[in-house]
Order: C-alpha cells, then sequence, then structure tokens
C-alpha cells in the first residue's frame, strides 16, 4: 500500500502456478497441527468474509480469483478486507481451485491470525441473564446445530 496523496496504489500480485510456495502454504493449513503451529486460520467465502470484516477484522494474506465470483460485490469487499498489512494475490481458477476447501468456490479465501479467548474475555450482558453452550469437541457441524436448536 504506498499512498500518494489521496490515491493509493495497491501492489498485487497475480500467482499461475500450482507449485508456488505461497499455494503449498495454504493448502497446508487445512491441517489442524499447521494450523496449530503457525495460530493462522482460513476463512473462504464472501459471507465469511464479510462478517469477519463486519467486526473491523482485516485478514494477514486475501487470496481471490475474478472468474468465480458469483456476484457483483466481491471487488467492494476486497477493498474493505485490503490495508497495509494485507498481501492480496489474484488467483488464476486453476490455482484458486486447489487452495480452496469448497466444492464450488466463490473465488474468495484469506488467511486470518487465530484469536484465543476464554471465558475472562466474554462481556456478560448487565441488563439481563445469560444463557451458554459448552461443547467440547464436535464431530460434526450438524451436532452443533441440533444442540442449538434444542
Amino acid at each position: 500500500y504506498i499512498l500518494f496523496g489521496i490515491f493509493a496504489i495497491i501492489f498485487r500480485m497475480k500467482i499461475t502456478s500450482l507449485q508456488n510456495n505461497k499455494i503449498k502454504q495454504v493448502v497446508r493449513l487445512r491441517q489442524r497441527n499447521e494450523r496449530d503451529e503457525t495460530n493462522l486460520f482460513l476463512i473462504e467465502g464472501y459471507r465469511e468474509l464479510l462478517r469477519f470484516s463486519e467486526k473491523g477484522n482485516k485478514p494477514l494474506e486475501l487470496f481471490y480469483c475474478p472468474e468465480l465470483f458469483l456476484g457483483s460485490n466481491e471487488n467492494a469487499l476486497i477493498a474493505k478486507l485490503s490495508g497495509p498489512n494485507t498481501t492480496l494475490f489474484e488467483c488464476s481458477a486453476d490455482v484458486f481451485k486447489k487452495i480452496s476447501y469448497r466444492d464450488r468456490p466463490d473465488g474468495l479465501l484469506a488467511i486470518g491470525k487465530q484469536v484465543h479467548l476464554s471465558l475472562n474475555d466474554i462481556k456478560l450482558p448487565k441488563d439481563r441473564s445469560p444463557f451458554f453452550v459448552v461443547a467440547e469437541a464436535i464431530e460434526k457441524p450438524g451436532n452443533l446445530g441440533t444442540i442449538l436448536r434444542s
């Protein structure tokens, strides 16, 4: 990110090789032990990245593929997620499909820093009694959904 007056120039790299080391690093982040070692995590999808940004978060790295975009709002989200500490990587469709963990990727994937919180970090509402669900080692996401609906 280099600022010239009120104009900003964002340097973006385009990755077209499946053998690129950065791509190999992203693929390794699918493994839990790699995420735990690096203290990083993957965020994939427009909706997920929109929610991530709504909390004021910025990813460390953002990978995108315009060929796979499903709508017209992706460029605005990329601009919102961009910042001086975010590196942008445009990818070819083949490269993006390699890093994606979805069946039908929508062209947006980011790497973020893990945030570890404890129960002491939870801010309780003062005007009502809180309700908590504590779950450990849930094997399937659907099981959590069933617990919450119950």
